[in-house]
């Protein structure tokens, strides 16, 4: 928690899909999952993880599987 955008991203390199809300920059990413590409399969399990940051430092986590 806490960690800065750029860090992180430094990390985890670039993320599957981005959203802002309000404030909120979201970045989500795929694991244990069967993509083409950037993108889920129909009918495959999709875990997800997602971080979000405000004013550029990390403030919530979710982890995901449906």
């Amino acid at each position: 928690m806490n960690a800065a955008k750029g860090k992180f991203l430094a990390i985890f390199k670039s993320p599957n899909k981005t959203e802002m809300k309000g404030d909120t920059d979201i970045l989500e990413y795929y694991f244990d999952t069967v993509c083409d590409s950037t993108r889920s399969l129909m009918q495959s399990e999709k875990c997800t993880a997602k971080f979000y940051f405000k004013s550029d430092k990390l403030v919530q986590t979710d982890f995901i599987c449906e």
